[in-house]
């Protein structure tokens, strides 16, 4: 069932409905991303925090697994802040598809 409402969309639908969404699905990726890579940079700012607090000599284990977390979610911010780049690009993209497709309807040929 599902395969012939995408066919029949694909051949028959309306190509503004299908670029608003492709946009659609795009600002939710966006936004997802950004937010995970809002959390990652809170999370790593408090094991920052949590890092220059602590004395290695006298607490050495929770200076470990705070220095292990940190650096943990600093990969994970860069890796979110890659993919939200890529996520903003496609968006842009979509967008662009979308204002054709509306300027299409609008002025057609």
């Amino acid at each position: 069932m599902r395969l012939l409402s995408v066919l029949k969309s694909v051949f028959l639908g309306d190509p503004v409905r299908r670029y608003y969404t492709k946009l659609q699905d795009a600002q939710v990726v966006c936004a997802r991303h950004e937010s995970e890579m809002e959390f990652s940079r809170a999370m790593a700012n408090f094991f920052t925090m949590r890092v220059t607090t602590l004395d290695p000599n006298k607490h050495w284990w929770e200076f470990a697994e705070a220095k292990d977390k940190q650096v943990e979610y600093l990969r994970d911010l860069a890796r979110h802040k890659e993919r939200s780049t890529n996520a903003q690009a496609v968006l842009e993209a979509r967008y662009d598809q979308y204002m054709a497709a509306l300027a299409d309807v609008e002025n057609p040929p």
